[in-house]
């Protein structure tokens, strides 16, 4: 502890020296600097009289100097006022003119811009016009193109319907021949279509027509109503031709009897015949020459198995002696369609088709309307 302590009091002595020490350096430092700062002083203070003698011996003539200078500021104030009010008045004509100058600058763009936009419009008008004009002329070619076309295939129209008018009419001729040969009259079987009176007109609107126009729509009209009027003859026509018995029942057979007086093969006396005998090889096919509805099918005493077919306009077809029939009654039959086979069944001495065709309930010759054609028929020859 007795060490400790005087260690201490060694610790502290040293320090005390050192702080001794430092605080003679900085009371030297102080000192000198001190020194200069009076000498600098002093240096000043003889700096400062100097300048006041001298400002001393010029102040008067600085004066003097200062009020003429004064002087000469205050006209020159009066004349730079003045400079400045004729400058400011000046800049305001300058103003006025440059004010005046972008009115007209503004009035020469709007003028130049309405110039340009009427120049603009003109020339849009004049390709408008130009525009107008190219499609004039072309709208008067394609016109008469249009009407040179028009007048070509009305020629051309006219020419085929009169062409497929005389066909047509030459058509319906050939075929009323037909039926007139088969002893039947052409209005009967086909009666004129309805026709509307024409009676004066009664009045409407006036809608103006062009002349030659309305004449060549007339002229066609009339032809393409004369033409329907025909083609629905013909069509009607040729309906009546399927419904007639034109052709033979059988193919390959053999005419062993024709219709009216003979002498019965039977008993050997004077007949009527009221159809034709066709001999043809047992179970050869009977058809229908004509289409039509089956009126009839059955047992018929000498006829022996008998059908019957109503083909209209008044015209029954009857095949006897059949072996086997195909069809009932009721039943409708097309053209070419097989009804019964040949046979030798009733009052026959052999085998052959009895064939009959009655108009009106009353017979008539088949031999009419199988040669109705005027051409070789088809189907059996002569004995």
């Amino acid at each position: 502890m007795r060490l400790f302590r005087r260690k201490a009091g060694w610790l502290v002595g040293g320090l005390c020296c050192v702080a001794l020490v430092a605080s003679l350096v900085a009371v030297g430092y102080f000192h000198r600097a001190l020194e200069r700062t009076e000498s600098e002083i002093a240096t000043l203070r003889s700096e400062a009289t100097r300048l006041a003698q001298m400002h001393a011996g010029r102040s008067a003539q600085d004066r003097a100097l200062l009020e003429q200078v004064g002087r000469e500021l205050a006209q020159s104030s009066v004349e730079r006022e003045a400079a400045t009010a004729d400058i400011e008045a000046q800049a305001q004509i300058v103003a006025a003119q440059e004010a005046r100058i972008e009115q007209l600058e503004a009035e020469r763009d709007t003028a130049v811009q309405y110039a340009a936009e009427q120049v603009r419009r003109a020339v849009d008008r004049r390709a408008m016009l130009e525009n107008a004009v190219n499609d004039r002329v072309q709208a008067i070619q394609e016109r008469d193109e249009a009407t040179a076309m028009r007048d070509a295939t009305l020629i051309e129209t006219r020419k085929v319907l009169r062409q497929l008018d005389a066909e047509t009419r030459a058509t319906i001729a050939d075929i009323e021949k037909i039926i007139v040969a088969t002893g039947l009259e052409p209005s009967r079987v086909v009666p004129e279509p309805n026709r509307i009176r024409r009676v004066g007109a009664r009045g409407g609107p006036y809608i103006p027509w062009k002349a030659q126009v309305a004449l060549a729509e007339h002229s066609e009209s009339s032809q393409l109503q004369t033409l329907t009027q025909q083609l629905e003859k013909l069509k009607a026509l040729r309906d009546v031709m399927v419904r007639l018995p034109l052709v033979a029942p059988v193919t390959h057979a053999i005419l062993s009897d024709g219709f009216g007086y003979r002498r019965d093969p039977v008993n050997g006396g004077g007949a009527r015949h009221e159809g034709l005998d066709l001999r043809a090889v047992r179970d050869s096919a009977v058809i229908a020459p004509a289409a039509g509805t089956v009126v009839a099918a059955g047992w018929d005493g000498a006829f022996g198995n008998l059908i019957q077919i109503d083909h209209g306009f008044g015209v029954v077809s009857r095949y006897a002696h059949l072996s086997r029939m195909l069809v009932r009654k009721g039943d409708v039959v097309a053209r070419n369609e097989q009804i019964g086979v040949v046979g030798a069944t009733g009052r026959a001495t052999g085998v052959h088709l009895h064939y009959e065709i009655w108009v009106d309930g009353q017979p008539r010759d088949p031999m009419r309307f199988l040669t109705a054609v005027s051409r070789p028929v088809v189907g059996f020859v002569h004995q």
